[in-house]
């Protein structure tokens, strides 16, 4: 976080993707580098760290909130961003079981991120009959 926001970097900065999923606890995600998400327009001064990845995307009013001190992407942008990006299903529907457990969304949340989930699914699946 600091680093993108040293030399007068953006303000709308949010740990994402599995870093996210790391900070509420809600699967077992390890990832190998910092995920943070920076306005699409963003100028980042600083050379990135090896172990920072960078992913642009505006962020919607309530896609972001503070969690212990930390700006973290909601569970529900979280399992977006980790879909669109090609994530583990499996640590996905993981996280979504973790986060309703943990009280972080409500049931009508989780069944919502579920369907979302199995859409992805579908998608892939027949994206991959379709080229075979």
């Amino acid at each position: 976080m600091l680093w993108a926001r040293a030399g007068g970097g953006p303000r709308d900065v949010a740990l994402s993707h599995a870093t996210a999923l790391v900070v509420y606890g809600i699967s077992d995600a390890n990832p190998s580098l910092v995920h943070l998400t920076v306005p699409r327009k963003a100028r980042l001064r600083r050379v990135r760290p090896r172990w920072v990845r960078v992913h642009r995307a505006d962020l919607a009013a309530g896609e972001a909130t503070v969690y212990e001190g930390l700006p973290v992407t909601t569970v529900a942008r979280t399992v977006d961003d980790m879909l669109t990006s090609g994530g583990r299903v499996a640590l996905v529907k993981q996280a979504i079981s973790g986060a309703r457990r943990e009280g972080y969304i409500n049931r009508a949340e989780a069944q919502r991120l579920r369907r979302r989930v199995a859409r992805y699914v579908r998608t892939i699946e027949a994206v991959k009959s379709a080229s075979a």
